[in-house]
């Protein structure tokens, strides 16, 4: 996931900037954050009022910024599905692909170990 952040460097840019990062970091995201300032992009991407926030190249916010909730809905929605279906195993394990949100959890709690 790709997301801009809009933004001359005012204190609501800034605001913007670190409620995304604590969003993304609390709902386990991985995202390439990028703080744009350049006034001539801001044109280019359709963002007229700052703060703005663009998602995968889609303008999702401009000239507020959302709360946390309404962070977590935008995040959510853009978020990529794990595209390999999951089935159980004959003893009730889940058995395929993991999400790397899943898998960032288990490895975080400490429950993934190498074997020797």
């Amino acid at each position: 996931m790709e997301i801009k952040i809009l933004g001359i460097g005012c204190a609501r840019c800034q605001e913007l900037e670190r409620r995304v990062r604590d969003t993304l970091a609390e709902m386990n995201i991985a995202a390439d954050i990028e703080h744009v300032k350049g006034l001539k992009l801001f044109a280019s991407t359709g963002v007229f009022m700052t703060p703005g926030l663009v998602i995968d190249g889609k303008v999702v916010s401009q000239g507020k910024v959302p709360s946390k909730d309404e962070l977590k809905k935008l995040l959510a929605s853009r978020a990529e599905p794990d595209p390999t279906p999951c089935r159980r195993s004959e003893g009730g394990m889940l058995l395929g692909a993991v999400s790397r949100f899943h898998l960032k959890r288990v490895i975080a709690a400490g429950g993934l170990k190498s074997r020797p």
